[in-house]
């Protein structure tokens, strides 16, 4: 994202009012999780997979451990 300038697209994009928030959907384990959250300070949401059978990080989601990491941020 940050090779390809999407953040600054759409920042510009909420400078113009096109759309109103920046954030993602995330389907991963919680080290990748991890390094999007922390990749940019302007995410104003994160939609997670959260599998309340298996709250472990896998192939379920970031886990009960991302969606804490998350809420940590802000």
């Amino acid at each position: 994202m940050k090779k390809l300038g999407v953040t600054k697209w759409a920042e510009g994009a909420i400078a113009e009012g096109k759309i109103g928030h920046i954030g993602f959907s995330f389907h991963d384990e919680f080290a990748a999780f991890k390094e999007i959250v922390d990749g940019y300070d302007g995410w104003e949401f994160c939609q997670i997979q959260y599998n309340y059978m298996e709250t472990q990080s896998g192939r379920y989601g970031p886990g009960t451990e991302g969606l804490m990491y998350a809420a940590s941020k802000g």
